[in-house]
């Protein structure tokens, strides 16, 4: 089968969305894979803010840094990485900070039932929520994925990878990719702005929370499908300067609505020189 030359636009973009979004969804499977974690937090402030009112718990097992991606939850010490893998991942900070911070002695259960009751009072985030949220997300990309791999044969069947069939299902697949962008700031938003709500006197300066590479991979893959068809982009970029423009254009025209003009009117003859 002939390949057009639009073909060698779309198909780069196209496998580029695809390795990107397995990427982020194998994030903090294993030790290599950390590096596609979606954010990271520092562990000794963050188990201290969230455990600021419990006096059971045991601070001295806590890691450096906890990354959390998709396909589970990383701690990382002195420069190793320990893994817990677990698809999808529910990005539970208290979980995953309470298993370190939980009493020394774990065989007494009511000290730690104790320690957990204070530690989780200090917090009021919905992790039912969080994990719903997280689960769409992967269902999201799982979905692109697929969708990326019958484009292939599609764009191939169609003769153009340019073709309007397959534009509509482009549009879809961007609006699936933008969409997990969104619930992943939201779960960002909802788990680590719960953990940080237990102390308002912290400078959010000092939040030692960040976007991982797996977050900026996420932004590639929506990025790759915007380019993998010129009309797609122009059409979201057209979109995005509307979303901008039009409120300045209702703002400027309210405001400047009710403003008189004056019409001056002059003599002809004061425009000549003698």
């Amino acid at each position: 089968m002939k390949l057009s030359g639009s073909h060698y636009w779309f198909l780069p973009f196209n496998l580029g969305a695809i390795a990107l979004s397995i990427c982020v969804l194998s994030g903090c499977r294993t030790s290599p894979e950390s590096r596609y974690y979606l954010y990271a937090a520092n562990g000794t402030n963050l188990t201290h803010t969230m455990g600021i009112n419990c006096t059971l718990c045991d601070f001295s097992t806590v890691p450096d840094t906890y990354l959390f991606g998709l396909s589970g939850v990383c701690r990382s010490t002195n420069r190793t990485i320990d893994c817990q893998p677990k698809f999808l991942h529910s990005f539970n900070v208290s979980a995953a900070t309470f298993a370190d911070i939980s009493p020394s002695n774990t065989s007494e259960s009511e000290a730690s039932s104790a320690a957990l009751e204070q530690f989780t009072s200090t917090t009021s985030i919905n992790h039912s929520l969080v994990r719903r949220l997280a689960d769409a997300v992967g269902a999201l990309l799982i979905l692109s994925v697929i969708l990326c791999f019958l484009f292939i044969p599609l764009s191939l069947f169609l003769g153009s990878g340019f073709s309007g069939i397959l534009l509509i299902f482009l549009i879809f697949d961007a609006c699936s990719l933008f969409s997990a962008l969104c619930i992943f700031y939201s779960i960002f938003r909802n788990e680590i702005a719960g953990a940080y709500a237990a102390t308002p006197t912290l400078d959010s300066n000092s939040w030692p929370v960040h976007f991982g590479l797996g977050a900026w991979l996420l932004v590639g893959a929506f990025g790759c499908r915007l380019l993998s068809n010129p009309i797609l982009f122009i059409g979201f970029v057209a979109l995005l300067l509307s979303i901008i423009l039009i409120p300045i254009a209702l703002l400027l025209a309210c405001c400047g609505g009710g403003a008189a003009i004056k019409i001056v009117y002059a003599p002809v003859y004061i425009f000549f020189v003698d």
